[in-house]
């Protein structure tokens, strides 16, 4: 039918992905199409993203901020990383 896909990205928005003990769902993520050639008929995906995007929302961001959110993924499984420092410099409005 037309010729294979070569390069290119999937990108989903809101994954739920299980890495190991960590169960995470990011605003977005995308995975290169060599590592993840089609999106799998299941409830979540248990391979780690290439590239993954947190978007800061009034909605979410105190779930978003947490400070004893934390974890470990590839390539940066050797260190645990505190996920709300990453919005540290985020000024809050006045009813947050």
């Amino acid at each position: 039918m037309g010729a294979a896909v070569r390069g290119g990205w999937i990108l989903l928005d809101e994954p739920e992905l299980h890495l190991g003990a960590d169960i995470l769902v990011p605003d977005l993520a995308g995975w290169r199409r060599e590592r993840l050639p089609h999106v799998p008929d299941a409830p979540f995906l248990d391979l780690s993203p290439d590239w993954a995007c947190e978007v800061l929302s009034a909605r979410a961001q105190r779930l978003d901020r947490m400070k004893d959110q934390r974890a470990r993924l590839e390539p940066f499984d050797a260190i645990e990383l505190e996920l709300g420092v990453f919005w540290a410099d985020v000024v809050l409005g006045p009813d947050e």
